[in-house]
C-alpha cells in the first residue's frame, strides 16, 4: 500500500472507527444518491425579454436562495446573503 493510500485510510479511520460506523455511512450515502435531483432553472436566449426572465426568477427565487445560502452563507453571512439574492434578481 502506498504512503498515499495509507494517509487517507489514516484519516478515515479517525472519522469512521468501526466496521459499523462505516457500513452506516455507506448505507447513508446510497440513500442519499438515491434521492430525486432538485429542480434546475436554465435561461436563454432571452434578449430584451425582461417580462419572461422576472416572472422565472420570481418562481426560482427561493431555489436562488437556497444555492447562496448554501454556497456562500457561512462566509457572507445573512444580510450579505440577502443583498446577493437581491443583485442576482
Amino acid at each position: 500500500m502506498s504512503e498515499f493510500s495509507r494517509e487517507y485510510l489514516e484519516l478515515l479511520a479517525e472519522k469512521y472507527p468501526t466496521e459499523s460506523a462505516v457500513c452506516s455511512e455507506l448505507i447513508n450515502f446510497s440513500a442519499i444518491l438515491a434521492l430525486p435531483k432538485g429542480t434546475e432553472h436554465f435561461i436563454s436566449d432571452l434578449h430584451g425579454e425582461y417580462a419572461a426572465v422576472r416572472h422565472i426568477l420570481n418562481n426560482c427565487s427561493g431555489v436562488i436562495q437556497e444555492k447562496v445560502r448554501a454556497l456562500f452563507g457561512e462566509s457572507l453571512g445573512e444580510a450579505r446573503c440577502r443583498a446577493l439574492c437581491s443583485i442576482i434578481y
